[in-house]
């Protein structure tokens, strides 16, 4: 069980059933058995797109932006502002990536460009651009999966600024890594897992 406001760490070992775990919550994978509740109500999601109609947003170690898109593209794929004749409100899309990025602004190498073609920038801020992509979709439940695999010290500290920020809006993060110093730092509670089992849930602090 995981609470709004909360960042909540999903641990385990290589093949314990983390990412597939996260598969589940957003639509990815259909579970064989078990339910997933929100808000106490069992939902189902045979898709990313009904997950994410229900605030769930996600963040893999496997990017899923479009390399000739710009940043703006990337980050608005799919949640486009169109304007009174159907065509993308460009201005305003712009606009909505800017105001995410933003709050990154620490975590890109100079002045970020809404223009720039996402293939044109480093492999950290390529998952920076991937974490815009969720938190434009304003989730209630932000998944990150070893999001933090490609990114160096700065920006990392930069994404945990904005993720405790997340935590105090009310949204629940859930976050999985293999660095126990970053899962320390976060803190609040840890579900551990091996081979498909939970076997125990922690206060971090206490741990």
């Amino acid at each position: 069980t995981a609470d709004r406001g909360e960042i909540h760490a999903l641990l385990g070992p290589n093949g314990s059933g983390k990412s597939t775990l996260n598969k589940t919550l957003t639509g990815v994978v259909e579970p064989d058995r078990a339910q997933i509740r929100i808000d106490g109500e069992p939902v189902a999601f045979k898709n990313p797109r009904e997950a994410q109609a229900r605030g769930v947003a996600a963040v893999y170690q496997d990017l899923s932006l479009v390399p000739q898109l710009t940043v703006a593209d990337n980050i608005q794929l799919g949640i486009e502002p169109v304007g009174a004749l159907g065509y993308i409100a460009r201005d305003e899309q712009v606009k909505r990536a800017r105001s995410v990025v933003d709050r990154f602004r620490l975590a890109f190498d100079g002045e970020p460009s809404m223009d720039a073609p996402v293939q044109r920038l480093s492999p950290g801020e390529q998952q920076i651009v991937e974490v815009c992509k969720a938190i434009a979709r304003e989730p209630r439940i932000l998944i990150l999966d070893e999001a933090t695999a490609s990114l160096h010290q700065a920006q990392v500290e930069v994404l945990f600024a904005v993720v405790r920020e997340l935590r105090d809006d009310g949204v629940l993060v859930i976050f999985t890594s293999h660095r126990m110093d970053e899962v320390y730092d976060l803190g609040g509670k840890a579900t551990v897992l091996r081979s498909g089992k939970t076997i125990g849930e922690v206060e971090l602090a206490r741990t």
